[in-house]
């Protein structure tokens, strides 16, 4: 029998659990019932016992009776109130020690609904987000979602439980372990390091929590590679747009440098011209006025370049014929190539005509020919190829992307000495050149990237040092038959003792143009500027057949000058002449006029007059 103090103390226990929150529930080892609190008899009614029938429940009799006192079992099920409402509650079943008494245990229940309901949002939110995330302590670490998984390729068990360095690269090792001692928070950037040995850009954004009781880290995930890519995609746009501003400026001084040359260098090729011609001219004379005339080429040819880089012509689709590109090229090379060159042209049966402008292909050509030239001081070969090419998709190549389409592809390859990373990278850029010291300009692969990328078209470049060299131009495919082949100049010298007008700002180039004009039997009136023509039609426009005309002079220009003189000559015949580019002369509207470009030699300015007397 208990004594009035048992009964006493076991009255106040059970109005101590009476009064707690959770269910608390006192049975023997098969589970019958003895005890229910106020809390559990609330929630169940009066059939509490009937939570003992679920199936998470069988196992523990078994359970109850191989354990010993002290011992804790844990259990969560799940019940239905007596409103309906479902309750998950954590089960702890623990034996009291009680010496002398019948056994009895205890089973205390805590409702985790809302927690369970909690975390089942979390495990969602953690599912569903883009970033991956992971919780750590001082490294290690306790949890990850699905995503973090799937970003580094491992499964959540392969990743829970070790340290977080193992993700990163060994380089970005230290870095994290820095801040995980220093128990920074806030974003940083790293390399993560997936299962398969492949990295990718990381950004990690860590802050403090508390979690299971400890104090951990929680770390946001994201994988940034198509940031970086953007990021990268901008610095080269902005890294382009810095270029053509510093081209632009260049250009504009070297179009005004260009004109001026042009100027001189009329003169230089007029004079030797005539003077070769002079029955006076020993043959060392004549040998000595050659070299000149060589002279005057080459800067007639870099005088173009600067032209051509300083104010692109706008793109046309002349339907170019590259097969008689590839071969007049290869002749101009073969004159002045060395006999240790070898140089051979591979067609197939049928090439495209391309998109663009005949002068500017050869232009090209001629351009990277001269620099595989130049690279095989001593010889080798070079291979002249075209192809028909059809991109379904868009191509990177070394000027930029190429997008989808048909092309045609001429093809440079030599064996020369070949180029290191830091050239093929300054390749494009006007004025470098690796031969400097050998009067190289620096403008011709400059030129090729303008002409060939403003006609739509793309240059690819393949190069190692001391394995030569391979250029890929890729033109755009014309929807235009190829070009008509040129006329040929009428014969110089069948039209002579006519009058003709010119009018040229630069007296060095009037007074040539005047001799040779004159040295061909013609009578001249000459004029130093609009106004002064202007003055000389009215006193003798009636003699003149024919006007040579600058376009580009001060106070009144050559066009301004012949549309005042139309209405009193509407038929007279005009050559124009200019050093300035073709974009530059737009600007005065010269669609269907004759025009001859500086510098020009005497055969030339001749064959132009004659043709237009004829």
């Amino acid at each position: 029998m208990r004594s009035r103090e048992d009964e006493t103390e076991l009255t106040h226990s059970r109005e101590i659990l009476g009064a707690v929150d959770a269910l608390v529930l006192v049975t023997d080892e098969a589970l019958t019932l003895h005890y229910a609190n106020q809390a559990a008899r609330e929630l169940l009614g009066d059939e509490v016992a009937r939570i003992f029938s679920d199936a998470p429940w069988e196992e523990v009799p078994r359970r109850l009776s191989a354990s010993t006192a002290g011992d804790t079992l844990a259990l969560e099920t799940t019940l239905i109130d007596v409103g309906g409402a479902r309750h998950q509650v954590a089960w702890s079943i623990r034996e009291p020690s009680l010496p002398g008494q019948a056994r009895r245990f205890v089973c205390t229940g805590l409702d985790v609904t809302e927690l369970r309901e909690s975390e089942e949002r979390y495990r969602w939110l953690s599912s569903s987000t883009i970033e991956g995330i992971t919780i750590h302590e001082r490294g290690v670490i306790q949890d990850v979602n699905a995503r973090c998984s799937e970003m580094w390729g491992y499964t959540i068990e392969e990743m829970i439980g070790r340290s977080v360095l193992d993700f990163a690269t060994e380089a970005s090792r230290p870095i994290i372990l820095d801040r995980i001692k220093a128990g920074l928070e806030g974003p940083y950037e790293v390399v993560g390091q997936r299962k398969d040995g492949s990295t990718f850009p990381l950004e990690i954004v860590t802050r403090h929590t508390q979690y299971r009781g400890k104090l951990a880290r929680v770390a946001g995930l994201r994988d940034i590679s198509e940031r970086k890519r953007i990021e990268h995609e901008h610095a080269q746009l902005e890294a382009r747009i810095r270029q053509a501003q510093r081209m632009e400026a260049v250009g504009i001084l070297a179009g005004g440098v260009a004109h001026d040359f042009n100027n001189l260098l009329s003169v230089i090729m007029g004079l030797s011209d005539v003077l070769a011609l002079s029955p006076e001219a020993s043959p060392q004379m004549r040998e000595d006025l050659g070299r000149i005339q060589e002279a005057a080429n080459l800067g007639s040819r870099l005088t173009r370049e600067l032209l051509l880089f300083a104010r692109p012509e706008p793109a046309a689709d002349e339907g170019v014929d590259v097969a008689a590109c590839l071969h007049k090229v290869a002749g101009l090379i073969r004159q002045q190539a060395r006999r240790e060159l070898t140089l051979e042209i591979s067609l197939p049966d049928e090439v495209w005509a391309a998109s663009g402008r005949t002068t500017h292909v050869e232009q090209v050509l001629l351009n990277i020919c001269i620099n595989a030239r130049d690279a095989m001081p001593e010889g080798g070969s070079l291979l002249l190829e075209a192809g028909n090419v059809q991109l379904q998709t868009s191509r990177a190549v070394s000027s930029g992307t190429l997008p989808a389409g048909d092309y045609v592809c001429l093809s440079v390859t030599d064996s020369g000495e070949g180029m290191d990373e830091d050239t093929l990278a300054k390749l494009f850029e006007p004025f470098y050149s690796t031969r400097r010291a050998e009067g190289r300009s620096g403008l011709g692969l400059a030129v090729v990237f303008g002409l060939v990328t403003g006609c739509g078209g793309g240059v690819q470049v393949e190069s190692r040092p001391g394995e030569g060299t391979r250029f890929d131009v890729y033109l755009p495919r014309s929807r235009r038959r190829g070009s008509e082949s040129a006329p040929s100049e009428p014969e110089v010298g069948q039209a002579r003792g006519r009058t003709i007008a010119v009018v040229e700002d630069q007296p060095d180039v009037l007074g040539v143009i005047v001799r040779v004009l004159e040295m061909a039997g013609h009578r001249v009136l000459a004029a130093s500027s609009g106004l002064e023509a202007e003055a000389l039609f009215s006193a003798r426009g009636d003699e003149v057949e024919l006007l040579v005309c600058d376009v580009i002079m001060p106070g009144l220009s050559g066009p301004e000058l012949i549309r005042r003189l139309a209405t009193t000559y509407p038929d007279l015949p005009v050559l124009y002449i200019s050093g300035y580019s073709d974009q530059a002369l737009d600007l005065h509207d010269l669609t269907g006029a004759d025009l001859l470009a500086k510098p020009f030699r005497p055969v030339d300015l001749l064959a132009k007059v004659e043709t237009l007397l004829a």
